[in-house]
């Protein structure tokens, strides 16, 4: 075993991830080697090759350390990019790599990698063979290409008074007239931020708040929207993270419950579109039980509601996005607003 940890040019590593080697105990008597999800992989003595949790096994686990065979580069390319990544030069192994949404070229223990119009978070990945102990091996480095990967950034829409917008099959429906607070999600754990907005020409902007815009669509609710971007891959510049288009609603009649102001100072005021309510058959007098919880799903307001409107005191609640939900019997109904001192 300790073959692995000196002729292999292992290195200690606080980074836990795939194709990496766990080192049991304070004497070398057991190791495992890293799966992509939270189980290894290990050999128990004469018994079979088991997966399993790190400390699921026979041998002292007390004391675990891991090793991996290290790739320096970088860890973001733009577009149509070419970057050289090195790993560990081992006298007389053999190495060949390969990429995910990357290209790569070369069969020694460097390699240049290249990007094209893929998005999102790929990888390379050496393989060494014909090493000292005898073993092949692989380790794998994540890089982040321009940005977060298409199907990590979308669009959630939200009525001015919290409530959240009709979309059918993937596509936002809006009405004429009506103002909106549009919200750019980015899924990733790539960072987004200082956001440009290109809206329909026939909206108006009323103003941005972080992720958020908030407009109205006056006679034209359909039409294309795109966000511009930083990423976390911030030599790329400002980067075209989404464009999708939103189609105009055939119901615009209004939600059952209303928020305003939105965004709020001190207070926000609850109240029901009764005449909707009555007309789909939803009982008025029914006791609501009301929560609102920040973005990290921390409950910071709750109460019982028997009338309408009802004011919720928000001056102590700090700046965000809040999360208000109204169960109505065995209904659920949300509503998203903004707190501004």
């Amino acid at each position: 075993m300790p073959k692995y940890w000196t002729n292999d040019a292992y290195s200690c590593t606080s980074h836990h991830g795939e194709f990496e080697k766990i080192y049991y105990g304070d004497t070398p008597n057991h190791s495992a080697i890293t799966t992509s999800t939270s189980e290894v992989q290990s050999k128990w003595g004469c018994w079979p090759l088991y997966r399993h949790l790190t400390g699921d096994c026979p041998y002292d686990n007390s004391n675990l350390t891991w090793y991996n065979i290290p790739i320096t580069g970088d860890n973001c390319m733009c577009d149509y990019d070419t970057k050289t990544y090195t790993t560990k030069n081992i006298s007389g192994a053999s190495y060949s790599w390969s990429g995910y949404k990357l290209s790569t070229s070369g069969s020694t223990y460097s390699v240049n990698a290249s990007s094209s119009y893929y998005r999102g978070l790929g990888y390379i990945m050496p393989q060494i063979s014909n090493l000292p102990s005898g073993t092949t091996i692989k380790s794998r480095k994540y890089i982040w290409i321009v940005g977060p990967d298409y199907y990590d950034v979308e669009f959630d829409v939200y009525y001015s008074y919290g409530q959240q917008a009709p979309n059918e099959y993937g596509t936002w429906l809006l009405c004429p007239n009506t103002t909106y607070h549009i919200y750019l999600m980015n899924n990733s754990n790539c960072s987004t931020s200082n956001y440009v907005w290109t809206i329909p020409s026939a909206w108006t902007k009323y103003y941005q708040y972080n992720n958020m815009i908030s407009i109205n669509t006056n006679s034209q609710p359909s039409g294309q929207i795109m966000v511009d971007a930083t990423t976390c891959c911030a030599d790329c510049e400002s980067v075209r993270i989404l464009i999708d288009y939103v189609g105009q609603y055939w119901d615009c009649g209004g939600g059952y419950y209303m928020a305003s102001p939105n965004p709020a100072d001190n207070y926000i005021d609850i109240d029901i579109n009764e005449e909707k309510m009555i007309t789909e058959g939803l009982s008025l007098g029914n006791e609501h039980v009301l929560t609102m919880a920040d973005k990290m799903g921390m409950v910071k307001y709750k109460a019982e509601i028997q009338e309408f409107p009802y004011r919720i005191n928000t001056s102590n609640l700090p700046n965000g996005l809040y999360i208000i939900n109204l169960i109505n019997k065995d209904r659920k109904f949300s509503i998203r607003v903004m707190i501004e001192h």
